[in-house]
Order: structure tokens, then sequence, then C-alpha cells
């Protein structure tokens, strides 16, 4: 899992412990109603209860193409209901943060 692109402020004292493992089993734990999820390697890291984890595999990708000199959008207009589940989107949205120029 690539983060570096998430931009986190770093005081100096910050190790990413970000870590990632193929999935062997998930069990739900009859007495105690917790997930179980046995990866197929030990952490390098103490990940306590409460930890966080998350799946990162996406059957479906949007993003820009490598070839494309302007990055993709995603835009929802007027009302209803917009949703998108279980999709990686990677590489979309501007390229700046400077204020927009309309008259450019």
């Amino acid at each position: 899992l690539d983060v570096l692109h998430w931009n986190f402020v770093n005081s100096g004292t910050y190790v990413d412990q970000t870590e990632s493992c193929i999935i062997e089993s998930i069990q739900l734990g009859a007495e105690s109603g917790n997930t179980n999820i046995m990866c197929s390697r030990a952490f390098v890291y103490e990940h306590g209860p409460g930890f966080h984890a998350g799946y990162v595999s996406r059957s479906i990708v949007v993003r820009t193409s490598a070839s494309s000199t302007d990055r993709g959008h995603i835009m929802h207009t007027s009302g209803g209901k917009f949703e998108i589940r279980n999709v990686r989107i990677d590489n979309l949205g501007r390229t700046t943060t400077d204020m927009i120029d309309s008259t450019v």
C-alpha cells in the first residue's frame, strides 16, 4: 500500500507503520463475536486492540490514463443520490491548489 501521496506532515517523529498482508482466513469468534483475520505472515509492528484495518484490493479502478496531459475528474451534478463503493480512485483531480482562474 503506497501512502506517500497522502502527504502526512511529519514533524520528524512520525514512523510509518503501514503494513499489508495476504489474508489466509477470516473467522467470527463464537463466544466473543470478534472477527479474527489470519494473515500469511506476522506484522513487523505491534498493532494493539482497536487498530484499523482496510481491504485495499479493488476489482474496479478509475484512474487517469498515463498518457493523458490532464487529470481525470468525477462530476456529480444536480440532485439525486451519488454513491461509489469498493472502487479504487487513483490519480484524479486537480494538479495544483492555486485558485482557479476561469478567465484563462
